[in-house]
């Protein structure tokens, strides 16, 4: 039997080369694991560590930094969960629970109006659209269609549209690991 005394708390700070848990038990079960462990416990606190790095550049009453469905298989959970350890939020979960509008659908659909209004006939989903620079950004949130802007790795667009739309919804930022 492997027994595992934490020293820190879920979200506690830890500095280089602490120690944040004892383990002890049969030498084999420990050799065995030890390398695994190591670097998963290392993976996760690396997402939860960088995510409060993002958090804290943010801090915005009206902007929320969400992570997106894109991790490794078999570990979803568990590295969203090292996202909201790090002070985000969970986005969603799966595909099916809100519509990613991007600029392949305004080119298919003949616009951004034409797409939204398309999807709205066909799903009552929260719609969000991606957007990659501040002019596509002020054409969205302008229209009355607009509902989610989701913008993708460039954060200086979050400050400079909260400037020029101060009354908006609040604007997601993408973490991708």
């Amino acid at each position: 039997d492997v027994k595992i005394q934490w020293h820190f708390k879920e979200g506690d700070l830890a500095i280089a080369k602490q120690c944040v848990a004892t383990v002890s038990g049969p030498c084999t079960a420990l050799l065995k694991g030890e390398r695994v462990a190591l670097n998963f416990i290392g993976y996760m606190s690396g997402i939860a560590t960088l995510t409060r790095c993002f958090v804290k550049q943010i801090e915005h009453p009206q902007c929320k930094i969400l992570d997106t469905r894109k991790t490794r298989p078999g570990h979803r959970e568990l590295e969203k969960f090292s996202v909201k350890v790090g002070g985000a939020e969970n986005h969603r979960m799966h595909l099916s629970e809100a519509i990613l509008v991007k600029e392949n659908h305004f080119r298919c659909f003949g616009g951004f109006s034409a797409a939204i209004e398309q999807i709205k006939e066909h799903t009552p989903l929260p719609i969000e659209v991606e957007v990659s620079n501040l002019d596509e950004l002020k054409t969205y949130l302008n229209s009355q269609n607009f509902i989610i802007a989701y913008v993708l790795y460039i954060s200086i667009l979050i400050f400079r549209g909260m400037t020029f739309f101060p009354g908006t919804p609040f604007l997601l930022l993408g973490i991708y690991m």
